[in-house]
């Protein structure tokens, strides 16, 4: 059983190819600012062929804030991660 320690940043979004209300339609020259940051710690543990993953996530940037609001990093709360538990790929 091998276990590993892990550090990781990640970033994304989720958009839409049709015009709606909730302004996540992809736009080329807004791509960058419509990205989510996230940062964390996590555990990775193989099992024969398993990976049991386990990762306490923060959010950095958060594109849906209001504009002056969106580097939420600013109110890091440590004791307060949003945890991922699960099997399967490492990452």
């Amino acid at each position: 059983m091998a276990k590993v320690f892990t550090q990781f940043i990640d970033a994304g979004n989720i958009w839409s190819l049709k015009e709606n209300d909730f302004g996540d339609q992809f736009k080329f020259s807004k791509f960058i600012s419509q990205m989510g940051v996230g940062t964390g710690l996590g555990l990775r543990i193989n099992i024969a062929y398993v990976t049991l993953r386990i990762d306490a996530a923060y959010r950095v940037y958060d594109p849906n804030q209001p504009l002056g609001d969106r580097w939420v990093i600013q109110n890091w709360q440590p004791l307060k991660p949003v945890l991922n538990i699960a099997f399967g790929y490492p990452f």
